[in-house]
This record gives structure tokens, C-alpha cells and sequence, in this order.
């Protein structure tokens, strides 16, 4: 066990150097490009940072009684958005990640075992998917503990609950994905889930436009207080991480320790069970996936 793990961790190393390597070894032209659009990405969060405060604040301030519920309801559906578009990007970065990855051919005819390719390759798979979605949820993050006017180590433990969410989203996405070329090994694959991914995404938004969200904001629109309470306290997909994300971060806000841990343990344990079955699922479908896939 101690010997596939570390050959796991050289191969990931070696990733690690070769990304070091390509920012030491930079023009200046490259640089001054980083530089560039690193500073146009700090101004877009710092753009999206003051919008979300000015909603959040709107919401706590403006709306009595109910401001608070908007919010825990507002950051349910962000999660579930957010669980979404993971899971879709890692099934994407996966297809090539793993099955045309130009290193691939090189890492199999190794010494190396099937599981800790597989592993390695599904780590940076869900990183390269998750990066993006992470750095754009950090200002919301930021927006909402200057709302609710939480302690530093909030932060801290906010990014510890955030890990394990993506770390589940990434094992729906791979395990997806290795399930989709063991079923379908074709190169075409990938461009028709593109494809499937717009269509559902379409629906999906045009669903959300015709259950008329604002209506959150206009008790009036419905029929009743009562009513319009128990639509804001209905949870959104108990059963999902997004949900217990929810819920663990509302836990730590308001103080409710045992509630934070009960949701921590399942958002922990869950992406656990997930990546052991997916390594055990890769263990039967990888190989034969792949060499379809690459066939002459």
C-alpha cells in the first residue's frame, strides 16, 4: 500500500515541477500577459465581491423578518448550481484527462499500477475542473461572512467543508465519465456530452424562468404568509452535498457546533465511499475504455 501511494505522489510531484518549471522559465512577454489578465480577474472578483455584499446587505437589512431565510435559501441554490457545474466540468476535463491525455500511453506501459494512474490522472482532473468555480465562489464566500459579521475562523473552516464538496462533485464526474467510455469508447463521446450538457442547461435555466424565482422577494405574489414562509423553509435536495454545504456553513455561522459536525461528517464521509467505488469501478472499465478509445 505505502509503495503505490508513493509512486502516486513522485507522479504528482513531477506535475508540480513541471508547472514550477514553465513559470521560472517564462518570457517576459508571458509574464507581463499574466500579469495582465491577473489583474482584470482581482478586478472582476473585486466587482462581484461589492455586488454580492450589496445584495446580501439588502437582503439582512431591508427585508425584515424574513432577510435571513432569503439568504440561507439564496446560498442553497448557489451550492446546487455550483455541485452542477462541477460535476459537468469534471466529466468533461476527464474525457481528456484520462482517456487523450498525451502522457497516457507512456504512464500505462509503465511500472506503474492501473489504480495509481487512474488516481493521479483524477486528481488533476478535478483540479483543472474545480480551480475556476472555486476562485469564483471566493468573493461570495468573502460577501456573505462581511454580512454576517462572522469570526476569522469561519474562513478557515469554510474552505475545509468547500474541499470534500468538490472532492464529491469530482467523483459523479469521473465516475460518469469512465462508465460513459466503458459504454461508448469513442472520441465522439465528449463533444456529444457538450452537446447534451447545452440542451439540459437550456432547460434547465428556461425551468428556473418559468417557476419564477423573484417571486422570493414578493411575499405578495403568493397567497399567503404562511405560504410564502414554507416556501422559503422548504430545504433544496436534502440528499445532495450542496444541501449539507448549506446547512454546515449556516451551522457554524449561528453557532450550532453539533450541526456543523453532523453535516462536516457527511459531507466528508460521503466523497470517501464515492472515490472508493470509483477506483474500484476504474479497476474493471479504465483499460478496455481506453484502448477502445485509442485503437488505430
Amino acid at each position: 500500500r505505502a509503495g503505490w501511494r508513493g509512486m502516486m505522489l513522485r507522479l504528482l510531484a513531477a506535475h508540480v515541477r513541471m508547472l514550477t518549471n514553465r513559470v521560472r522559465f517564462a518570457s517576459a512577454a508571458d509574464a507581463a500577459r499574466a500579469a495582465a489578465l491577473g489583474g482584470i480577474g482581482l478586478l472582476i472578483l473585486w466587482g462581484l465581491e461589492a455586488g454580492f455584499e450589496r445584495l446580501l446587505r439588502y437582503l439582512q437589512d431591508e427585508v425584515p423578518l424574513i432577510g435571513g431565510l432569503l439568504i440561507l435559501k439564496l446560498l442553497s441554490m448557489i451550492f446546487l448550481t455550483f455541485l452542477s457545474m462541477l460535476v459537468f466540468s469534471n466529466l468533461l476535463t476527464a474525457f481528456t484527462t484520462l482517456y487523450f491525455a498525451r502522457d497516457l500511453p507512456l504512464l500505462l506501459s509503465a511500472p506503474v499500477p492501473r489504480r495509481v494512474v487512474v488516481a493521479m490522472k483524477s486528481v488533476e482532473s478535478v483540479f483543472y475542473a474545480s480551480w475556476t468555480v472555486l476562485v469564483a465562489f471566493a468573493p461570495f464566500l468573502l460577501a456573505y461572512g462581511r454580512v454576517k459579521h462572522v469570526a476569522w475562523w469561519f474562513y478557515p473552516l469554510a474552505a475545509a467543508a468547500l474541499a470534500p464538496f468538490v472532492a464529491a462533485a469530482g467523483a459523479a464526474g469521473v465516475g460518469a465519465c469512465i462508465l460513459l467510455m466503458r459504454a461508448f469508447p469513442s472520441r465522439r463521446t465528449r463533444d456529444l456530452v457538450l452537446l447534451f450538457g447545452v440542451g439540459i442547461g437550456g432547460t434547465v435555466y428556461l425551468a428556473i424562468r418559468f417557476l419564477q424565482p423573484e417571486k422570493l422577494t414578493r411575499p405578495d405574489q403568493l397567497m399567503n404568509v404562511l405560504q410564502y414562509l414554507s416556501h422559503l423553509d422548504a430545504p433544496t435536495a436534502m440528499a445532495l452535498p450542496s444541501y449539507w454545504l448549506t446547512a454546515c456553513l449556516n451551522a457554524l455561522t449561528i453557532g450550532l457546533w453539533r450541526d456543523a459536525a453532523l453535516f462536516g461528517a457527511l459531507l466528508v464521509g460521503t466523497p470517501a465511499a464515492l472515490w472508493i467505488a470509483v477506483l474500484a469501478l476504474a479497476a474493471r472499465c479504465f483499460y478496455p475504455g481506453w484502448s477502445a478509445a485509442n485503437a488505430p
